[in-house]
């Protein structure tokens, strides 16, 4: 039976709910044609606004699901989930407010497979909402109804880019023993769709190559990332270099993120050419004669594989080549090609440095919080941190032990790059910022994370969302701060204006370097860098 809708509406969540369903349905039907046609009729309703502001359904004195505020609730069940794999699996929910609290925590380069038990229910959910967007961008799947399995293994079947989910989202209100029952029949599912996808890529891999296409396969991501945008530049670049002859693989979009589909991508190209992603990390995409190259931005070196003859790594700092020479790279197949650049030609700007950075909120996670210890050792070391940001060595992770030490935790209970990127990066980034604004100096703070702050009201300037707003952030200022720990070759000293930071833990020598920033507002302290350019690409590739 196809979902029907009334062309007469009662109320205006009525006229909403009707909206929503005629968008979903249309979107579904261009992704998941056979659930979108036999979704049954529009339920009667009616359909409300919440005491939320979201659309649900009270009949008889009663609220779908028994709550007045869905999506207030879904928001506060689902507030410490955290999906780290790009594929995640939301089990048996039962209102709209379940999906969209679980698309809010997770990005635009991840993707939420629901399992729904009965088709009515999902029909309800798709009234209360418009995800027609997820939908269409293949960011969100439906398996319904008691063959829910057969759905779910469908929809991994027929989209083998998308990454199989590495974990369930789990809603409180949903029993236990149903939640179980669930999982276990979803999981011998994934297994299979697992050992399928590594049967195929083992018989592709087998097959010969024919070689001379001069086809080059680009796999960067598309999505803008503050200081870590070298996706963009990679195919940038790469487009100007090879022309018509580059295929991109964008592992941004959700079902385009698998080995598989790098392998499809790559069928018939002679090389590879990959951003922070080596042979040794996906070993079956790719016979041994096709040129694997690895731009690498972020330090990790990739492990040279035997009998890749042509595979050649690209280093964003020079001084990785002695760690591209451990891992046992050799001479002649290691090249320099200089990091992502954010360049303003532009004058500078009104005479205020500027700190771009996203800033992680600083409460404990919930796993830390119920560890008293764990607990104090972290707000020890914010509170010590945003007091003093020059108490931060440039070891990061033996600061970190220290402080450990010092109030007896064990180091095995504790993820060190866990700690060191969700709490002492930024807790040293608000140091800087308040010692900034306690010496008097112009300070203007870009990126997600410090609105909220009432310290920054006169010195916030909201987040940056693209690559025209780093450029407008840059061009503004007359200096940038280098606000991480460590002194690396970082875009941010590639910016085109003066690059400032506490390198040396010293509080009078960083005054220094801001009142010089002030004045000069151009250059930067790390000297040149090599320049990532197309002639480049084509003297590593050809």
């Amino acid at each position: 039976m196809t979902a029907t809708i009334s062309p007469v509406s009662r109320t205006a969540g009525d006229r909403a709910a009707s909206d929503h369903l005629l968008d979903n349905i249309t979107a579904l039907r261009r992704g998941q044609t056979a659930l979108a046609g036999r979704l049954p009729a529009m339920p009667e309703g009616p359909f409300v606004f919440g005491r939320d502001g979201y659309l649900t359904v009270r009949a008889e004195r009663r609220w779908l699901d028994g709550c007045s505020v869905p999506l207030a609730a879904a928001r506060r069940m689902l507030k410490d989930a955290c999906v780290t794999g790009t594929t995640a699996c939301l089990a048996l929910a039962t209102h709209g407010a379940h999906v969209r609290a679980a698309m809010e925590r997770l990005s635009a380069t991840q993707a939420l497979i629901v399992i729904v038990e009965e088709e009515r229910c999902l029909t309800t959910m798709l009234c209360c909402d418009d995800f027609s967007g997820e939908i269409g961008d293949e960011r969100l799947f439906f398996a319904v109804g008691a063959d829910w399995a057969e759905e779910l293994e469908r929809i991994l079947a027929d989209r083998t880019g998308l990454p199989t989910p590495t974990q369930f989202l789990r809603l409180p209100v949903t029993e236990e023993a149903d939640l179980q029952a669930a999982v276990a029949v979803a999981q011998p599912i994934f297994e299979r769709e697992n050992l399928r996808r590594a049967d195929r890529l083992a018989s592709r891999r087998n097959r010969p190559r024919v070689g001379g296409s001069g086809r080059i396969c680009v796999h960067a991501p598309s999505h803008f990332r503050l200081w870590n945008d070298g996706g963009h530049m990679l195919r940038t670049v790469a487009a100007e270099a090879f022309g018509d002859r580059m295929v991109h693989c964008d592992p941004d979009r959700p079902t385009r993120a698998s080995a598989p589909a790098l392998a499809d991508a790559a069928e018939g190209c002679d090389a590879i050419l990959a951003l922070n992603l080596g042979r040794d990390s996906a070993p079956a995409v790719a016979d041994l004669s096709v040129a694997w190259i690895t731009y690498s931005t972020q330090g990790r070196i990739p492990a040279p594989v035997a009998g890749a003859g042509r595979d050649r790594l690209i280093l964003a700092d020079p001084d990785w080549a002695g760690a591209a020479r451990a891992a046992g790279w050799v001479e002649g197949t290691v090249a320099v090609g200089g990091l992502p650049a954010v360049t303003t030609a532009a004058a500078p700007g009104d005479g205020a440095v500027a700190i771009i950075a996203d800033v992680m909120n600083l409460d404990p996670p919930a796993d830390v919080v119920e560890l008293s210890s764990q607990r104090l050792l972290w707000e020890a070391i914010a509170g010590e941190l945003m007091d003093d940001p020059f108490a931060l060595p440039a070891d990061t992770g033996r600061f970190l032990n220290q402080r450990m030490a010092k109030l007896g935790v064990s180091a095995e209970s504790v993820d060190v790059s866990r700690w060191i990127g969700g709490l002492v990066v930024p807790a040293y980034q608000i140091g800087l910022a308040r010692w900034l604004v306690g010496a008097q100096v112009p300070l203007a703070i870009y990126g997600k994370g410090w609105e909220g702050r009432g310290e920054w009201a006169a010195c916030a300037r909201g987040a940056i969302e693209g690559r025209e707003a780093l450029a407008a952030a840059v061009a503004g200022s007359a200096a940038v701060v280098h606000a991480w720990p460590t002194w690396t070759n970082h875009p941010v000293a590639t910016c085109g204006r003066l690059a400032i930071g506490a390198t040396h833990r010293n509080a009078d020598s960083f005054l220094r370097q801001a009142i010089e920033a002030m004045k000069r507002g151009s250059g930067g302290l790390n000297g040149k860098f090599p320049t990532f350019s197309a002639e480049l690409l084509v003297s590593v590739v050809e």
